[in-house]
């Protein structure tokens, strides 16, 4: 675990460069953030979603929501819709996925 001072509300431009210089090998990658950058971020590089996941976040990314974003490539090549958001998870137990 590493604590990165740059995600405390970053514009989304400077979130993804955190997430670019993640190394290759790292296969799991969980950002604890702030909004807007976090849900803006999440909205940027999600293509699409499974279910109504994407008009959720659209709406409201509430506090100590988790989004799961999927996708093939390395760190460095998230980018604008390269993403697939496949999970939203609410701290008030509404946790939604794809059945």
């Amino acid at each position: 675990m590493r604590a990165e001072p740059r995600l405390y509300h970053p514009p989304v431009p400077e979130l993804l460069a955190v997430v670019h210089a993640v190394p290759a090998y790292v296969s799991t990658l969980l950002v604890v953030g702030h909004n807007p950058s976090l849900r803006d971020t999440i909205l940027m590089v999600a293509g699409d979603g499974v279910g109504s996941e994407i008009p959720q976040v659209q709406e409201k990314f509430p506090t100590a929501a988790i989004a799961e974003l999927t996708w093939h490539g390395t760190w460095g090549q998230l980018g604008l819709r390269t993403a697939l958001l496949t999970g939203l998870a609410v701290a008030r137990g509404d946790r939604r996925r794809p059945s």
